[in-house]
């Protein structure tokens, strides 16, 4: 029933590593790695796709992922990152997905 697990099905032969604080899910692949933590799962890759939104997703700074790479996508249904805000605020120009905004705040 996990959208996170459909989403690995879906993805088997793309590099992915993945997080969740709660849910231990076992990869399918070698290409996906389940990691300890969320710097791991987000550190040097091109898209971070937040599918639960669990509090301690909150807390990240999101955007420090972003001065590593430019070309990082966000798909936040929930808008845990508030990377749009943030994004606003400091002048960067950050591509984010949010359920029910129907835009992309290039």
């Amino acid at each position: 029933n996990s959208l996170a697990i459909e989403i690995l099905k879906k993805f088997q032969l793309l590099e992915i590593n993945f997080y969740d604080p709660v849910v231990k899910i076992k990869p399918n692949t070698k290409l996906h790695k389940n990691v300890k933590h969320i710097d791991e799962a987000i550190e040097f890759v091109d898209l971070i796709i937040i599918m639960t939104p669990w509090p301690e997703f909150f807390k990240v700074e999101y955007l420090k992922y972003h001065e590593i790479n430019k070309n990082l996508y966000f798909i936040d249904p929930f808008n845990v990152t508030n990377i749009d805000k943030a994004s606003i605020a400091n002048k960067k120009r950050v591509k984010t997905f949010i359920l029910g905004e129907g835009r992309d705040l290039v």
